[in-house]
């Protein structure tokens, strides 16, 4: 970042400072629990943290997602709020346009990029138990069986698969699922020469 020719120096020639104060530094290493060794850049230390939002997505060192699960959970927990608020008995909302609201403005919401800190749920071959971020699907399946029952106006003791098929939305899990093959496919077609084509080619074989 500092050598000749690098992002400093860029900076400085494009009249474009960076601001210090929002870098941050991760060191990822998977069993140990120090945040290893700070950063100096001219006359600024960054500091090592645990986590740092990059992109929308919180990271943390040991790359598990933990910490933006719980941002997920809380921000589709904002939603579900918001649904309720539109959704009063007297003078709310049709069941038809919360329903549009909660798929097409809050799922995109909490579920952004959803194929970067969620794994699929699977079952392998010869095994009974299920593969995959399980519990984080899990905590945010809540979210959105609270959405169902207020789409569909079901009474709470209502089981989630009977809410799914009353309101055409798919289980949590699939539509995890959907979002997944979404990005799968999207980064697939990408063209030659985009700089992430011979990426997805080396992970494909």
């Amino acid at each position: 970042m500092d050598k000749d020719g690098g992002a400093l120096e860029w900076s400085r020639s494009h009249n474009s400072e960076f601001s210090y104060e929002k870098l941050g530094l991760l060191n990822c290493a998977c069993r140990s629990q120090d945040l290893g060794p700070s950063l100096l850049l001219r006359s600024y230390t960054v500091q090592p943290t645990d986590s740092h939002k990059f992109l929308g997505v919180i990271l943390d060192s040991k790359l598990s997602f933990h910490h933006h699960v719980a941002y997920a959970l809380a921000k589709g927990s904002k939603w579900v709020a918001q649904l309720r608020r539109v959704m009063r008995p007297t003078m709310g909302t049709a069941f038809r346009l919360a329903k549009r609201l909660y798929m097409g403005v809050a799922v995109p919401g909490y579920l952004y990029a959803a194929d970067v800190f969620l794994t699929p749920l699977r079952y392998l071959e010869g095994q009974t138990r299920q593969h995959g971020s399980v519990g984080a699907i899990n905590k945010l399946n809540r979210i959105h069986r609270q959405a169902l029952i207020m789409v569909s106006g079901a009474m709470r003791t209502t089981a989630t698969d009977i809410l799914s098929a009353h309101c055409d939305i798919l289980p949590f899990p699939l539509l995890i699922d959907k979002l997944c093959q979404r990005s799968a496919v999207r980064l697939c077609a990408l063209p030659q020469s985009h700089p992430l084509a011979k990426h997805v080619a080396r992970a494909a074989n």
